[in-house]
């Protein structure tokens, strides 16, 4: 997945849609333009750009203005399948898995936005979600 790519353009979303700066904080426009700045000129893993990525989505999200989860997805989807960073050591995965993550489509992305995540009920379906599971 091109994550700087996909920081890049959240940004820009935050800009087009009207973010606030709210200057000072973690959460404006201010800061996530900071956050690309620093990752444009450092050398982060894929897993801590990765952790930057989630924290600018959810701050867009959270601010308000008409970005939702769903959308955010969809642009993940659309990064995944330009260059991919360098792979971190992981678990083994199958030839099936690893061809189902190739395989990855635009059509994927407008299927995320068809049928957006349903509403997280209890912190265990929300833990369950946020990390990797299956509703």
């Amino acid at each position: 997945m091109n994550q700087l790519q996909a920081l890049r353009d959240t940004v820009r979303i935050a800009q087009e849609r009207g973010m606030p700066e709210l200057p000072g904080t973690d959460i404006g426009l201010e800061h996530l333009r900071h956050m690309a700045d620093i990752a444009e000129s450092s050398a982060f893993s894929p897993a801590k750009l990765g952790r930057w990525l989630g924290w600018a989505q959810c701050a867009l999200v959270a601010s308000n203005i008409g970005v939702t989860l769903e959308e955010m997805k969809a642009l993940n989807l659309r990064h995944s399948t330009g260059p991919r960073s360098t792979p971190t050591p992981g678990p083994p995965t199958t030839p099936a898995l690893r061809r189902a993550l190739e395989n990855t489509t635009s059509a994927d992305a407008q299927s995320a936005a068809k049928h957006p995540t349903p509403p997280l009920k209890s912190p265990r379906r929300r833990f369950h979600l946020l990390h990797g599971g299956t509703s």
